[in-house]
């Protein structure tokens, strides 16, 4: 949900889309959990159970960027959501989650009502300083596509630079999807070396300059 106490996403969206809505919300998003979702989520993000680099922020968040109160006005006055608009989203989702709907679109599968308190809010906000943000860029550098050589303000070739991968080319120019960026790079990077194996060929080809060559001495 975002600062003001109301959802702006269902939770079981991908992570980058997620963050999306997170960003177009101003920045400032909370997860709100029970005991028994805090339970299970220490649980699950322990040493084995995922990455290191998911179970380190994992870790992070539920430890040293959650707030924890018995009931949704205490929460919301410790996070500085309005507590009406709090109380109101609860048993919004609560009472679709029972019934087995969800207005945003939370699978059914995943609908769980939050139990009676304790309550716990997540930091997940783009600013958050005890939790750094870990950020991609998306979009990359203008390049020719014929050759991958990366392009100057004016549309000219930058000598002998070339980009590849997602700096070059990408399916995903307005969010993030896991391995779609694999066929770019593949594509990518071969168009980027055969361009400069052709230059490199056509440079020692070229015939060489006497004149060029001369050094003035005098």
């Amino acid at each position: 949900m975002d600062g003001r106490g109301q959802r702006i996403c269902n939770e079981d969206l991908y992570g980058a889309t997620t963050a999306d809505r997170v960003t177009e919300a101003g920045g400032r998003a909370f997860l709100i959990l029970d005991e028994k979702l805090m339970r299970e989520a220490r649980a699950e993000a322990r040493p084995g159970k995922m990455p290191w680099h998911q179970w380190l922020p994992a870790r992070l968040f539920l430890h040293a960027s959650s707030s924890r109160a018995g009931d949704p006005a205490s929460l919301a006055q410790r996070c500085g959501f309005d507590s009406a608009a709090l109380k109101h989203t609860l048993d919004s989702y609560n009472t679709g989650a029972a019934a087995g709907r969800d207005f945003l679109g939370k699978a059914e599968q995943y609908l769980q009502p939050l139990g009676p308190g304790p309550y716990y809010a997540i930091d997940i906000s783009v600013h958050n300083t005890r939790v750094p943000c870990p950020a991609i860029t998306l979009g990359g550098l203008v390049v020719d596509e014929d050759s991958g050589a990366v392009l100057d303000e004016k549309g000219g070739a930058i000598g002998g630079l070339y980009a590849a991968g997602r700096n070059a080319v990408g399916i995903c120019s307005h969010s993030y999807i896991s391995g779609l960026s694999l066929a770019d790079c593949v594509f990518s990077g071969r168009r980027a070396a055969r361009s400069v194996a052709s230059a490199a060929a056509q440079s020692a080809a070229a015939p060489i300059d006497k004149k060029a060559e001369a050094v003035d001495v005098a």
